[in-house]
C-alpha cells in the first residue's frame, strides 16, 4: 500500500515552485561560480515556452538544451559584480532526481566587495515562484528570498 502510495505521489506535481541559486567567488579560479537548482519539469516547460522547441532536458542534446538554457539565463538571470555586469555563461547542467542543477561561471580578476542579483528565473512560469538566492563570500553565507514581482537582491561584503 505504502509503494502505491509513493508511485502516485511521484505522478502529481509539485506543490511549491522554487529555485535555488547559489553564487561564490571562486577566487583560485579567478571567477565567480553559480549553481542553480530548479525543479526539471518546470525548467523543461519554461525552456519549452521560452524556444517554441521541443525540449527534453532528460535525453535531448545536450549541447543544445545548454544553449537553451543560455539564451533563458542571459535573459532572466545577471550579476552585477561591484557595479560591473559578469559575463556569465552557462558551463553545463546535471539531472539529481527531480531537480536540474544549472552551472554557470564569468571570469572576475578580483573578489567582489558587492553583488548584486537581478532575476525573474520561472516567474514566467509561475507567479508563485520563490527564487532563493545565497551569496558566499569566504566562507560568509548570505541570504535572500525573492518572490514575484521582486527581481532584485544586493549582497555587500567587507
Amino acid at each position: 500500500m505504502a509503494l502505491i502510495l509513493v508511485y502516485i505521489l511521484t505522478l502529481l506535481p509539485h506543490p511549491f515552485f522554487v529555485s535555488v541559486t547559489e553564487i561564490e567567488y571562486l577566487s583560485k579560479e579567478k571567477v565567480i561560480g553559480v549553481s542553480c537548482k530548479v525543479f526539471n519539469d518546470d525548467l523543461e516547460t519554461t525552456l519549452k515556452n521560452a524556444t517554441g522547441a521541443p525540449v527534453d532536458i532528460f535525453k535531448g542534446d545536450k549541447a543544445k538544451n545548454t544553449i537553451y538554457l543560455q539564451q533563458y539565463f542571459t535573459k532572466h538571470f545577471t550579476v552585477l559584480a561591484d557595479g560591473s555586469a559578469a559575463a556569465l555563461r552557462v558551463i553545463g547542467y546535471e539531472i539529481d532526481g527531480e531537480a536540474c542543477f544549472v552551472y554557470l561561471e564569468a571570469p572576475l580578476a578580483t573578489r567582489p566587495r558587492q553583488v548584486k542579483v537581478t532575476t525573474d528565473l520561472m516567474y514566467d512560469f509561475n507567479k508563485g515562484q520563490i527564487n532563493m538566492i545565497h551569496c558566499v563570500d569566504q566562507g560568509n553565507r548570505q541570504s535572500h528570498k525573492l518572490t514575484y514581482p521582486n527581481q532584485e537582491v544586493l549582497f555587500t561584503f567587507k
